[in-house]
């Protein structure tokens, strides 16, 4: 009955003690202190996590089980048995509804606007214009939420079907803030303590260029001409001002969900559910893709289709045993900003950038005119085959099973347009006119801002940024190209736990689990190799014990020693594993649950009547399965699957300074780079990684204990303390050994 903003049934966790966040969104949530990798959450046994991004967007349930669809949900926060360990400390199950022989079904429409609410604070004391005193307008909510269920027989006493359907559309605005250039720097003219510099004619003086490039010139113009669709503060900082506006924004989301269940026998039953999502978020305002500045061309959307099925058979095989086996999978692919075009960063009216992605924020961090440029989609999928086995035996309920995961993963990325960034480059020319001498008085940060300004408003290229992706032949790159790339990794277990009820108000749990998870393996010939020799290079790993922090830097800053060989990158071949297997995975579990009381005095007082509390106790170790990212942020960043194909000074093929924009035009053009890819492949620039696996990387996991009392006080109350602790160990971290003590 609790009131839930979005009806999403796993925002109901976030009340749940040791379930905790620092801003409010559960998302950014912990569980008693755990990493995300640690949370398990599932929906008819499917995990149903963003199996991409699972090491740190674990609180994130990609597909949505709705209120209305779910008939259970249960939360296991620490030291729970060897048959909820799987793939982490901490197990969220929902199971959907099943319909029943009686036709059951609900409807409702929620309604949210606007005029229902208060303005925010920001609108109203700090986004005010300045000539009218007028805030700025509140955001606008337009979202109808419509939705039904229903459920009954098909068959009676046979077959039976539930039925979830609920969407969201939410046409709306945001308030964006955004920082531009005051009038004045618009012009050139450079103010601080010490006065007004007029940066062109300086520029004159002194031999340099001295028009402001005529890009730049029209982007500022169309800048200033949408600020009076928003509201303009001036800052205390001559040179910036801060401009805010609202634009639409438009998001609508389905919910279907449904579950078959059909009775073979009286002794084997079929279900089979399945639940679908499909986002369409124009703009993508959770990935910042909306629009910098009104009727600016460039913006993005996320599309996203997210799917869960299982199919599952439970058998009564005797009157003391049950087993159920199951199958199914999850994944659908998150496209985003798949309408992103060519022709949105040039060849038009307003906003043209000549085909470049144009940056400017070098001075002050002004807003650049694009949000960005970089489309991308992926695909993290699950494939899970499970058994279980229940036995009553005597005193004792025994419990068998076993699981397989396969978790899978593709990648698209591209750079659409080159990034040319404005600033100053190392040795450019006009750097000698930026003294005290022209600017009396001024400080090191105002000969900074002048000279970012001179720069950017002279169209003075600091660097020219491209990438060069190899192609589906794994051999050929493609300068501005998409690249692919694609893993695949198995994680498998088996289980056995016994709950023994050794007198009727002492029960005893102990368990057992072993997990092995595979080393990942790349499905196509997209990535490059590196290890950890590669890392250090002519250096040499020295004294390196992997996983150290005291040991870690090998001969590292130790001039003059050179115990190793060059950096050298192979071909990840299409199933080649990437480190050992870990084996040695076993996760006991061990737990008690004591009911007691007292018939009389202080004891009664404190633990009531026999029957009235009960003392739990336990610990277990849960083995985890982090996400896919793990793996393709690691062989994705070396180079293979795409090289730099950046001009700027660190490469050493910026060009003549100055190089200028002048106009979109000039010597813009991509570096000479090879588009072959060839292995043993060195290392290609000086902005490269080398990144690498410890090769005999070991499964991370949690252990975890909590001793606790119940107390009944009434017949509808009862009071709960508990202790509990966590350790995680083995975290897997990427450690940059570009910062010697990071």
């Amino acid at each position: 009955s609790l009131p839930v903003v979005g009806r999403g049934a796993f925002e109901l966790v976030g009340y749940m003690p040791g379930v905790a966040t620092t801003t409010g969104s559960l998302r950014d949530g912990t569980v008693n202190g755990l990493p995300q990798s640690a949370v398990n959450i599932t929906l008819d046994g499917m995990n149903i996590q963003d199996n991409y991004a699972k090491s740190w967007d674990g609180m994130f349930t990609r597909v949505s089980p709705r209120l209305d669809a779910v008939e259970e949900v249960t939360v296991s926060t620490a030291a729970q048995g060897a048959d909820m360990g799987s793939q982490g400390a901490a197990q969220v199950r929902f199971v959907t509804r099943s319909g029943t022989n009686r036709f059951q079904g609900s409807a409702y429409f929620y309604y949210r606007r606007d005029w229902m609410n208060t303005n925010t604070w920001f609108n109203l004391n700090r986004n005010v214009d300045a000539v009218t005193g007028k805030p700025t307008a509140k955001p606008t909510i337009f979202q109808d939420q419509p939705g039904f269920r229903i459920g009954g027989p098909i068959w009676k006493d046979k077959a039976f079907f539930f039925v979830n359907y609920e969407w969201i559309s939410s046409p709306g605005s945001r308030t964006d803030t955004r920082t531009i250039m005051s009038p004045l720097s618009e012009q050139g003219k450079f103010q601080y303590a010490g006065g007004t510099v007029d940066l062109m004619a300086l520029a004159a003086k002194n031999g340099h260029a001295s028009t402001i490039d005529p890009v730049v010139a029209k982007l500022l113009a169309d800048v200033r001409s949408t600020t009076g669709k928003g509201t303009v503060t001036t800052t205390i900082d001559p040179l910036t001002q801060s401009f805010a506006w609202q634009q639409s924004t438009e998001s609508t989301t389905t919910y279907p969900t449904v579950r078959l269940d059909y009775n073979i026998t009286s002794n084997h039953r079929v279900t089979g559910s399945g639940t679908y999502n499909h986002l369409v978020s124009d703009p993508d305002t959770t990935n910042s893709m909306q629009r910098t500045f009104p009727d600016f061309p460039v913006h993005g959307k996320q599309d996203s289709e997210r799917y869960s099925w299982q199919l599952s058979m439970r058998s009564t095989l005797t009157s003391s045993m049950v087993n159920e086996v199951r199958f199914g999978r999850t994944g659908g692919a998150t496209l985003f900003y798949p309408d992103l075009a060519v022709d949105m960063y040039g060849n038009s009216a307003f906003g043209d950038m000549k085909g470049y992605a144009l940056s400017w924020s070098n001075f002050k961090s002004i807003t650049n005119t694009y949000p960005g440029s970089t489309p991308s989609s992926r695909e993290g999928s699950t494939m899970v085959i499970e058994d279980t086995l229940n036995w009553l035996k005597g005193k004792h309920a025994l419990t068998f099973g076993g699981s397989a995961t396969r978790g899978d993963v593709w990648a698209k990325n591209q750079r659409l347009v080159p990034t040319v960034t404005l600033g100053f480059a190392t040795g450019d020319p006009a750097d000698s006119m930026f003294n005290t001498t022209n600017f009396p008085g001024a400080s090191s940060t105002d000969i900074t801002n002048a000279r970012n300004l001179y720069m950017i408003l002279a169209g003075r290229v600091q660097s020219i940024t491209r990438d060069a992706r190899v192609g589906e032949d794994g051999e050929q790159y493609n300068i501005l190209g998409q690249s692919l790339q694609k893993g695949r990794l198995w994680q498998v277990g088996a289980f056995v736990q016994d709950s023994w009820r050794w007198k009727p108000n002492f029960t005893i749990n102990a368990g057992l689990r072993y997990e092995v998870q595979l080393p990942f393996r790349a499905l196509n010939n997209s990535y490059s190799f590196a290890d950890m020799d590669d890392v250090f290079g002519v250096t040499g790993p020295g004294d390196l014990t992997v996983g150290s922090v005291v040991s870690g830097l090998g001969n590292l800053y130790k001039p003059g020693t050179f115990q190793g060989s060059p950096t050298q990158y192979t071909m990840l071949e299409s199933g080649t594993k990437t480190f050992a297997t870990d084996w040695n995975n076993v996760a006991p579990s061990i737990g008690a649950a004591w009911t007691t009381g007292a018939e009389g005095g202080f004891m009664r007082t404190l633990l009531g009547a026999p029957g009235d509390s009960v003392i739990r106790g336990g610990y277990n170790i849960s083995y985890q399965r982090g996400g896919m990212s793990d793996m393709t942020e690691v062989y994705g960043d070396n180079p293979g699957i795409l090289i730099d194909a950046t001009r700027n000074t660190t490469n050493g093929n910026l060009g003549t300074l100055p190089v200028l924009f002048a106009g979109g035009g000039g010597n813009l053009g991509a570096p000479s780079v090879p588009l072959t890819r060839v292995y043993p492949m060195a290392v290609p620039s000086a902005s490269s990684n080398v990144r690498a696996f410890d090769p005999n990387i070991t499964l991370p996991y949690a252990g975890t204990g909590t001793i606790g009392i119940q107390r009944k006080l009434s017949q509808n109350i009862s009071l709960e303390a508990r202790y509990i602790r966590t350790d995680s160990v083995g975290s897997w971290t990427l450690r940059n050994l570009a910062g010697a003590l990071n």
